[in-house]
Formats: structure tokens, C-alpha cells, sequence
């Protein structure tokens, strides 16, 4: 962003209708509340209509359903492997999230996609 003193010599003035803006703040971020909140429901109506049109295309007696045998896992996926790719020995010791937790049986393939089929 550009200095915000006036008086230094990189200062841009950027307010609202700026076109040096990349996006207009006056239909990002509406003033009055009562058409935030209007424009609010329209995009959630939206969403849901959407969601709802891909779980009828899905639903519809031509959308291909591999069985679950077919279907390869990740070797991640299977929570009875947990030292699939790292030796017992070789035990990462970065900062990060717990690696075990990508084997959590609760988040192998075919749960996610359950869990994206049921939507939030």
C-alpha cells in the first residue's frame, strides 16, 4: 500500500472510487446494511440452488457410481498403515499439524467424498 503521510513523495491517494483500485469498494463493501444483508441472502440463495442442482445431476439414473471396491484408496487412506511411506525411525520433527493426522481413519477417500456429498 502506499505511505499514508500526505506529505511523503510515494504518497497515492487511494479512496473508494479510486480507479487505481482493482476493485470497486463501494460494491465490495455496501454502506447501508439492510443491502449487505440482501445481497447476503441472493449469494447464499445462490450457492444452495447450485449445490442443489449438482446433487440432482448427480442423482440422475445416468451418473456413474464406481462400487466401493473398485474404487483405489490412497495408501494414506487405510488407516491400518500408518507407517505406509515413513519408516518408523524417519518420524518428520517439523513444525506443522500432527502427520498422523492424515491417516484418521474419519478421513480416508470415500469419507471425504461422503462429507462433500452431505454439503455443510
Amino acid at each position: 500500500m502506499s505511505p499514508t503521510n500526505r506529505n511523503h513523495p510515494f504518497f497515492v491517494p487511494l479512496n473508494p472510487n479510486d480507479p487505481l483500485l482493482a476493485y470497486h469498494m463501494p460494491g465490495l463493501y455496501n454502506m447501508d446494511p439492510t443491502m449487505r444483508e440482501r445481497e447476503l441472502r441472493e449469494r447464499e440463495l445462490r450457492e444452495r440452488e447450485l449445490r442443489e442442482r449438482e446433487l440432482r445431476e448427480r442423482m440422475k439414473p445416468g451418473f456413474e457410481v464406481k462400487p466401493p471396491e473398485l474404487d483405489q484408496l490412497h495408501p494414506a487412506a487405510n488407516p491400518m498403515e500408518h507407517f505406509a511411506r515413513h519408516g518408523a525411525l524417519t518420524i518428520p520433527t517439523t513444525a506443522g499439524p500432527h502427520h498422523f493426522a492424515a491417516f484418521h481413519p474419519g478421513l480416508n477417500q470415500l469419507e471425504r467424498e461422503r462429507l462433500a456429498l452431505a454439503g455443510p
